[in-house]
């Protein structure tokens, strides 16, 4: 029988699909399938992940998830039973999604008509496309050569420690390292599979490079800079440098080098400061004085100090040597600022300004305070941009330096004290840097206002108090004043008759000085008189020490400019109190003034 009779001739797949796609055509026309616009075409595989006929969002979702943990966990490293897991990021690859997804999209897109409708009506084979990764370049061995020294059994050089005050060696020990570029071949190799992976680590033999034996000679030098204490010879003076000091000093070479030791000089010269201070002696300023310029009335003297470069250096070469551990201390000149030679050098050019102030009427006591306060103030040399203390100037108040007792203020009462009158001359260098326009850090007015600072004719509130005192819970009363230039200043003071004057030189500052007429208020009337007991006195003795005298708010204002531009504009205020009669009287003597609020009740009764 002829086959083609005996069976229905079977029409072939691509013959059905055909018809399909004509039947297809006559309703919607050549185009796109509508049920794959915007999807993956069935089949479509990343890897292990299906995303047919998922849109492009939902297949990101889906490739995100499923490769979460190969990129947190990509890789793990076998070494015996050693391991690492690294993540794809650790190893410098990053999958790409918009690649990987863009490549995947073309399944059934990149065929003719008859392909395209092929995937929709009939289901074709899977199509499985690979992970694309981006790579950043060095990271992967970076990451190998970080677990490298991990590897048990490593080689180790040997090195030179120190332990318990002795310099020892570690012995050195041959070994093994990682093979970095076999391990990066395996990991390139497993990556593409997107999938977690092992790699089998290997290693090469290593031989140490530096030896015990090499360190030997180092760690004797070493030793011997520490063996025994130094010692430092001045003179009759003599200083141990222990072996504890060495030790802090002591720098060994680091691991795989083979330098030679040695001590550091800055430890050394931190230990030595005890003798850096005990040997310093400070260098004398040149004594100015002026006439027409400056002179140096009396010469500078240098002084002297441990040279502590060469100490420290010294030290060192003495530690080097077993035997003799012993030096002589260096030291060298210190040169004062202020040298006869370089007076040209500090600006002091000009006559600034002069203050005076009478003293006439004093005691014989407060004229003489008055008289050594001046010679101790005179030739006084004020650094650029420092500042002046009129006490620093001064020095102590005391019998040593020509000190006698005189009057001083103190609270309500005239008393006498060591160095009365020393604020006649704090007042004359305060008129002074006044009307040379300087600027004051410390200025402090008179409790009291006092004639005597009015004897020649000056106006009230030009005065300034000083105090030095006498015990711990006082406080000390200060006039400072500031250089503001760029030079010296030199301040001068002498006594002619009953007269005190202070004079400024140094470089022309171009001040415009104007010093107001104060303000002067109402007076202000004291209490009545006060008596006080004095011991020195007997029964019925009365001694008037004060009279009463009014007090007074004075207002005096200076303005300081320069080429029109104001550089100081300050009131100086003197709250002058008021001032009571006073009086001592011997124990046991009557009060007269009953009333008074001070007066002690067992006193009045004797």
């Amino acid at each position: 029988m002829n086959p083609s009779t005996r069976y229905p001739r079977m029409i072939s797949r691509r013959s059905l699909i055909a018809s399909g796609i004509l039947a297809l055509g006559a309703t919607a026309g050549i185009a796109v399938p509508l049920a794959t616009r915007g999807s993956f075409y069935p089949g479509t595989m990343v890897s292990e992940a299906d995303i047919s006929e998922l849109s492009m969002d939902e297949a990101r979702q889906v490739l995100q998830a499923h490769f979460a943990d190969f990129e947190a966990e990509a890789i793990d490293y076998v070494f015996e039973d050693q391991q690492w897991t690294a993540s794809l990021a650790d190893l410098g690859y990053r999958i790409d999604y918009d690649a990987t997804l863009e490549a995947a999209y073309k399944h059934g897109r990149d065929g003719g008509v008859f392909d395209r409708y092929t995937g929709v009506l009939v289901s074709t084979d899977q199509a499985r496309y690979p992970v694309v990764f981006t790579q950043e370049e060095g990271t992967l061995p970076t990451f190998l050569e970080q677990i490298g020294p991990e590897i048990k059994g490593a080689a180790r050089d040997a090195r030179i420690y120190l332990s318990e005050g002795s310099v020892r060696v570690l012995d050195n020990r041959d070994g093994r390292q990682l093979d970095v570029d076999s391990a990066v071949q395996e990991t390139r190799a497993a990556i593409p599979a997107a999938t977690r992976s092992t790699v089998e680590l290997t290693t090469l033999p290593v031989i140490s490079q530096i030896t015990s034996d090499d360190l030997e000679p180092i760690r004797q030098q070493a030793e011997t800079l520490i063996s025994s204490a130094l010692t430092i010879v001045a003179g009759d003076t003599r200083w141990t440098v222990p072996t504890d000091m060495l030790i802090h000093a002591l720098v060994l070479p680091e691991e795989g080098e083979l330098s030679a030791p040695y001590l550091d000089q800055d430890a050394l010269a931190e230990g030595m400061q005890d003798i850096v201070d005990e040997m310093y002696t400070p260098p004398v300023n040149a004594v100015v004085g002026w006439d027409d310029g400056p002179y140096a009335v009396e010469n500078d003297t240098p002084g002297q100090e441990v040279d502590v470069d060469a100490l420290t250096a010294a030290l060192a070469e003495t530690a080097a040597s077993p035997d003799d551990r012993s030096l002589n201390l260096p030291l060298k000149d210190v040169s004062a600022d202020v040298r006869a030679d370089n007076l040209a050098e500090l600006g002091i050019t000009t006559f600034l300004a002069e203050g005076s102030s009478s003293f006439a009427g004093s005691s014989e006591a407060r004229a003489e305070n008055v008289r050594v306060s001046a010679e101790h103030v005179t030739h006084t040399l004020i650094p650029p941009g420092e500042n002046c203390s009129f006490n620093d100037s001064l020095g102590p108040i005391s019998l040593d330096n020509g000190f006698v007792e005189g009057k001083i203020i103190k609270g309500e009462w005239i008393e006498s004290d060591l160095g009365g009158g020393a604020c006649q001359a704090s007042t004359t260098v305060f008129r002074a840097a006044l009307y040379a326009g300087l600027p004051f850090v410390e200025w402090n007015p008179h409790s009291f206002r006092l004639a005597f600072y009015e004897a020649d004719g000056s106006e009230p509130g030009i005065d300034a108090a000083i105090y030095q005192p006498n015990n711990e819970w006082e406080w000390e009363l200060d006039l400072i004043f500031t250089n503001p230039t760029d030079s010296w200043m030199l301040m001068e003071m002498t006594t002619e008759g009953d007269t005190a004057i202070t004079s400024l030189y140094g470089t022309p500052t171009g001040y415009d000085v104007d010093v107001t007429v104060p303000y002067i208020s109402d007076p202000i009337k004291p209490d009545g008189p006060l008596e006080k007991v004095d011991d020195k006195l007997q029964k019925g003795d009365r001694q008037q020490i004060t009279t009463a005298a009014d007090g007074y708010k004075v207002i005096m204002h200076r303005k300081v400019t320069r080429e029109g531009e104001v550089i100081s504009d300050v009131d100086f205020v003197s709250n002058y109190q008021p001032q009571r009669e006073t009086w001592l009287i011997g124990p046991g003597t009557k009060r007269q003034f009953p009333d008074d609020p001070d007066a002690d009740a067992t006193e009045e009764a004797q």
